[in-house]
């Protein structure tokens, strides 16, 4: 039973880029009484190229909850209150590539959090892995380490865009905005 943990999560995770929801499926009613609203934006460049269309990002386990991009990056997402992480970061490039995060967290609070502007800046050769070709034990020994080198980094910038987002989607004003940039330690 310990060993089919881990695949199924894997498996999710290989489907992630198919099954993930955008923050156009947001719905305020569905954010339960001990989780927050979160926000922020999140930009990943794939070997110098915004690939954001192409990604979906997971936040506290590898499995998720996750959310497919759309191109201006934005987020929102209910998250369990309390200390919450970017975990994961998957993108479509002929194989799924993937790298999983372990440094970084924030703080999720009830009402709306904002966790910066993230970037992403992603190196990697990409294209098909082979292991792809073994199947489940394929994408068991393909998930063993992540693909190519990341740099993170997040920042305090305008939220307007963001807020005017959320009102769009959610056809409420906006309460109190609460900041929680995304920590990153080495």
């Amino acid at each position: 039973m310990r060993f089919l943990n881990p695949i199924i999560g894997i498996s999710i995770g290989f489907l992630l880029l198919g099954c993930a929801s955008t923050r156009k499926e947001f719905k305020a009613a569905d954010v339960k009484s001990q989780e927050g609203t979160v926000t922020g934006k999140v930009n990943i460049i794939y070997n110098k190229k915004l690939a954001n269309p192409d990604c979906s990002i997971c936040f506290n386990s590898v499995n998720g909850p996750c959310q497919k991009l759309l191109p201006d990056g934005i987020i929102l997402i209910g998250l369990p209150q309390g200390e919450n992480n970017l975990r994961r970061v998957a993108c479509k490039d002929i194989s799924v590539q993937h790298f999983n995060f372990d440094n970084t967290s924030f703080q999720v609070r009830p009402g709306i959090n904002y966790f910066g502007e993230v970037t992403i800046d992603w190196t990697n050769k990409g294209g098909y892995k082979a292991s792809d070709a073994f199947g489940a034990l394929g994408v068991l020994i393909g998930e063993t380490k992540n693909d190519g080198q990341i740099k993170i980094s997040a920042t305090d910038s305008d939220t307007s865009s963001i807020l005017k987002e959320y009102e769009d989607i959610t056809k409420q004003k906006p309460s109190i905005l609460q900041k929680s940039i995304l920590k990153i330690t080495e």
